[in-house]
C-alpha cells in the first residue's frame, strides 16, 4: 500500500476537464447515462483467483467484495 493516497494526476476536477477534452478530440459522444468518477487513486492490482477483498473508506466505513 502506498505511504500517501490521492491521484498522480492532481485535482480530480481537472481529470473531468481532460477526460470532457480527450472524448471531443476523439469523436466520443459523453452519454447521460454515463457514470464518470474521479478521485482518489492507489494503483491497479491483479486478480488471479477468487478471493475476498476488504478495505476502509474514512467517512464511509468498511467495504468488501467477494471475486468469484
Amino acid at each position: 500500500m502506498p505511504e500517501a493516497t490521492g491521484n498522480p494526476a492532481g485535482d480530480p476536477r481537472e481529470l473531468l476537464v481532460w477526460f470532457v477534452n480527450h472524448c471531443a478530440a476523439m469523436g466520443i459522444t459523453i452519454e447521460p447515462e454515463w457514470t464518470i468518477t474521479t478521485g482518489s487513486y492507489v494503483g491497479a492490482h491483479n486478480v488471479d483467483k477468487a478471493g475476498i477483498v476488504r478495505g476502509h473508506i474514512d467517512g464511509l466505513g468498511e467495504v468488501e467484495i467477494e471475486l468469484t
